[in-house]
């Protein structure tokens, strides 16, 4: 008969394995984990790429329209656009257009998760039939400011559909 000394060694033993045992399976999970993480990641990238690459030939093709920048917009978001104009050293806000959904209305006031001020010169964007070129003028001259509630992980989220579009801004 085994004493129980040896019995209680063996149980500390056992109970040593089992804690190895589930550190390892711990680990292995947080790996696996990671590797899942990663996966999604990369598609996701792959994604992004294969839009760009779409976009590259739809921008070539055609021009691209507000209308259609529209038309995926996100849902769930509204963005004001503003469009102001300095007089005596101050700017003033000329005119206010909402964008939700995929309908953009003139407005006074809004409490938009993001609000875009551009001069009241970039106001023919709203009618331009390509708005590439506009909006291509506007970022390589730094000529827009924004204000958002969203953090930047939220932006890129929200408006991922946008993405395909990234090659109309020259980015």
């Amino acid at each position: 008969m085994a004493s129980s000394s040896e019995f209680s060694d063996k149980l500390v033993e056992a109970y040593k394995n089992n804690q190895r045992n589930k550190s390892i399976m711990k680990r292995v999970m947080l790996f696996l984990l990671g590797v899942i993480f990663l996966f999604v990641i990369s598609l996701l990238i792959f994604q992004v790429r294969n839009e760009r690459v779409v976009a590259n030939v739809v921008s070539e093709k055609r021009n691209i329209s507000l209308s259609e920048v529209l038309q995926v917009f996100p849902k769930n978001t509204e963005v004001l656009i503003q469009f102001s104009s300095e007089k005596e050293g101050e700017l003033t806000v000329e005119k206010s257009y909402v964008i939700k959904g995929n309908i953009l209305n003139e407005t006074q006031t809004s409490s938009s998760e993001v609000i875009v001020t551009l001069d009241e010169k970039y106001l023919s964007l709203l009618e331009a039939e390509d708005v590439c070129s506009i909006a291509q003028e506007i970022y390589k001259n730094n000529a827009y400011t924004y204000e958002t509630t969203l953090n930047k992980a939220e932006l890129l989220w929200k408006f991922r559909n946008l993405l395909r579009y990234r090659d109309c801004l020259g980015v």
